[in-house]
């Protein structure tokens, strides 16, 4: 229910107060998710597209029926310019009031969600390969006394093996092997 389905609402009313079928809806693009009509609209803006997708989460993901769709007030001048009530066009004749070109379009911005994504994954690789090895961070460190504070954990591993764990040397171990078979020996 917002301003945009409430006119919709209002005709079905209407139609069936004077005993007519109601208002037959047709989108062209049937199949699109409530997800792809709304991302046009944050276009040149990732963070505001980020907060959407984030804050209303999976149902973004079902697809839309006509009436849904007429949420968006372009989705419902499009869905009403070719309803049919009764087998007759709803809408003689479509004028456009004001027109500025170029209006809706949005200029591309930089995608800093993409850009802070990379910088973190550069940030913790570079801090990775630059700890020498078999020395723990003093992240690593903490997160093992946290690992080690907790009884359950002490119930199943000893210390040396929750270090075990993260002992990046032991996971590492075969690197050289697997690539000198996947890309030769040079």
């Amino acid at each position: 229910d917002n301003c945009s389905t409430r006119l919709l609402d209002v005709l079905e009313v209407a139609l069936a107060e004077t005993g007519q079928p109601g208002v037959d809806l047709v989108l062209p693009d049937a199949s699109l998710t409530f997800r792809d009509r709304v991302r046009p609209y944050a276009a040149g803006h990732p963070l505001v597209d980020l907060g959407i997708m984030l804050g209303l989460g999976l149902p973004m993901d079902e697809v839309a029926s006509p009436s849904e769709a007429a949420f968006l007030p372009d989705a419902l001048a499009a869905a009403l310019q070719d309803a049919t009530v009764g087998g007759r066009r709803l809408v003689a004749r479509r004028d456009t009031v004001f027109w500025v070109e170029g209006a809706g379009d949005t200029d591309r911005a930089f995608p800093w969600p993409t850009a802070l994504a990379w910088l973190v994954l550069a940030g913790g690789l570079v801090a990775t390969l630059a700890r020498p090895r078999g020395r723990t961070s003093r992240a690593g460190r903490w997160g093992d006394a946290a690992l080690l504070a907790d009884d359950d954990v002490r119930a199943a591993l000893s210390e040396g093996a929750v270090e075990g764990c993260f002992d990046m040397g032991y996971h590492l171990k075969h690197v050289d092997t697997i690539f000198g078979r996947v890309f030769g020996r040079t």
